[in-house]
Order: C-alpha cells, then sequence, then structure tokens
C-alpha cells in the first residue's frame, strides 16, 4: 500500500508540472524501429497497421539541418541509439544546442563504454523502464554506470495496466539504490476520449510542437507520423517552417497516446 500511495503521489506531481508547455525542442525520430515491443507504445497506436520501414537518413544530413536550424533537439524513437550514426550524430552538433536522447537503455557493456567515452557529457538522459525488457537490477546497473560518469539521467516508467505489479515491486529496487523511478500515468487514461481508438470526431486541431520523422519529414502528430499521412515541410530539404500547425482533422479519437501533449487546442467543427 505504501509503494502504490507513493506512485499516486508521484503521477500527481507530474500532472502539475505544466507539461503541455511547448519547450521548443526538435523531436527527431531518428529510427521507428526499436528493440523492445511494449503494449502501451504510442507508435503502436494503430496496432492494425504495420509502421512503413523508411529508409534512415545519414548523420552527416542530421547534423547539417540542426545546426542550421539550431534548436535544441530531443533524439527519440523507436529506438535512437539504434542509428548506425548514432554517435557521429551526438558528437557533430554545435555545442550551443542542447541535446536529450529518450531511451529505453537496453544497450550491451560495450555501447555503453563507447557512450561513455565518446558523448558530451552535456546530453541529458531520460531512460524508461519496460519489464517487457528483462529484471530491473540490469537496468539499474546499467544506470548507476552512466551515473558515475556525470551522465545526467532521469528514469521513468508506465502506470499501464499490464505492467503495474511489476513496476511497483520494481519502485522499492529503485529507491535503495539511491535512483528515482517516476511514474507516469498511462496517457491513454488521462486523455480516453482522443485515444478511444473506437470513434472518429472532425475537429480544428491546434498543435504547437515540432516531429520529425526518421525520413525528415515533420508531421502534426504521433498518429499521422507512423501512417506517413498529411507530411508537412522536410527539414533536411526545406528547413522549418512555423511552430504551430492549423489542421482540420477528421480522425479525432485515433490520436496516439501521447498526441495531447504539448500545446493542443481541440475544437469540435
Amino acid at each position: 500500500m505504501k509503494i502504490k500511495n507513493r506512485i499516486k503521489h508521484i503521477i500527481k506531481k507530474f500532472r502539475s508540472k505544466g507539461y503541455k508547455r511547448f519547450d521548443g525542442y526538435l523531436r527527431i525520430y531518428l529510427t521507428l524501429e526499436c528493440n523492445l515491443c511494449c503494449p502501451y507504445c504510442v507508435n503502436q497506436c494503430h496496432s492494425k497497421k504495420k509502421i512503413k520501414n523508411i529508409a534512415l537518413i545519414p548523420g552527416n544530413k542530421w547534423v547539417s539541418a540542426i545546426n542550421k536550424i539550431g534548436k535544441d533537439v530531443i533524439f527519440t524513437g523507436g529506438e535512437p541509439t539504434l542509428h548506425p550514426d548514432f554517435f557521429l550524430i551526438l558528437s557533430s552538433i554545435n555545442p550551443e544546442i542542447k541535446i536529450k536522447v529518450y531511451t529505453n537503455l537496453i544497450w550491451t557493456e560495450d555501447f555503453i563504454k563507447r557512450f561513455i567515452n565518446e558523448a558530451p557529457k552535456t546530453i541529458q538522459l531520460y531512460t524508461s523502464y519496460h519489464p517487457s525488457g528483462g529484471k530491473p537490477e540490469p537496468f539499474i546497473d546499467r544506470v548507476l554506470e552512466l551515473k558515475k560518469h556525470h551522465f545526467n539521467i532521469m528514469v521513468h516508467s508506465i502506470n499501464h495496466k499490464n505492467q503495474i505489479e511489476s513496476v511497483q515491486k520494481s519502485w522499492e529496487l529503485f529507491k535503495e539504490s539511491e535512483i528515482d523511478l517516476i511514474i507516469d500515468e498511462d496517457q491513454t487514461v488521462l486523455f480516453p476520449d482522443a485515444c478511444s481508438q473506437d470513434q472518429k470526431k472532425s475537429v480544428l486541431c491546434s498543435k504547437k510542437i515540432i516531429l520529425i520523422s526518421s525520413d525528415g519529414y515533420r508531421y502534426q502528430c504521433v498518429s499521422k507520423m507512423v501512417r506517413r499521412k498529411d507530411p508537412l515541410e522536410n527539414i533536411i530539404q526545406d528547413g522549418l517552417k512555423s511552430d504551430l500547425v492549423v489542421s482540420h482533422c477528421n480522425e479525432y479519437g485515433y490520436c496516439a497516446p501521447c498526441d495531447m501533449l504539448g500545446e493542443v487546442t481541440i475544437k469540435e467543427k
């Protein structure tokens, strides 16, 4: 019961942080491939439609576009560390640009050593603990090893119905290792109308967020990105246009679980 109350407190704290504000970062999905298959993955929001394979953009082209735009960047996916030029990208971006990496930390010992030796210490790591990736102890060991080498790491997990018992049991292990495990609410619970995958509505969607797929195209939301529907500008070829994107959408209700994050306004038509 004590652990459950602690988790409820963490969720309440997360909700109160004003996480809907636009942070100005480029959110770049270096690859949609992943080495896990979690039941709550936002990229699997349309589970009946397989994510289409997309040719990966070479690292030098990403670096050129990012440095030209000059905005801070979040690398996510999929699992961004699976991109073959991952280390080239990290080491070649203008040092004045802030870098965050979202990763499941399913890394080999050799990869950890390389990351410690080659990655800038200014990088901020947002790591996700997924019970589907194995027992928590090896994950904790990897976090502690990176912390020992002075990397800034935030660790979170998802309060999903299929794994909440596993997360609750693991929470005490993280605490004993002096790792703050943040429990995020399942966003399908937070936004049931948007994520029901049951009924579509026509809305005017105004969204201030910058989502870039692994082919360089920008999309208004993750739901459209994984289906490659209604692409916007390609930042490799065209640079970046307005932060705010407004569109008439006939698919509200089939949003990805994270599509209500960022500065979003929905008006029914």
